[in-house]
């Protein structure tokens, strides 16, 4: 799919060509077909199961950056007394 032949809603093709004449719409072109597969979500929901798997589905040093920061943790709920 590129920018030429995407199929866009007949109510938004008048907005998409203003967007792609003035150069805000631009095809991706340098990107690594082996990770079109991995989507957040799933990436995401490894994690709060703790499923290691999904250190293997980032790019390097962003699973340390993510542990060192303790993101996408669940909290623990304060009980009330």
């Amino acid at each position: 799919m590129t920018s030429n032949n995407v199929k866009v809603h007949p109510r938004m093709k008048e907005l998409y060509k203003f967007f792609k004449y003035n150069g805000k719409v631009m095809d991706i072109i340098d990107y690594d077909p082996k990770v079109m597969d991995i989507f957040s979500r799933d990436v995401l929901k490894k994690i709060r199961n703790g499923d290691e798997d999904w250190e293997e589905m980032l790019p390097e040093g962003i699973s340390e950056i993510i542990k060192q920061k303790k993101l996408f943790q669940r909290k623990k709920m304060p009980e009330n007394k």
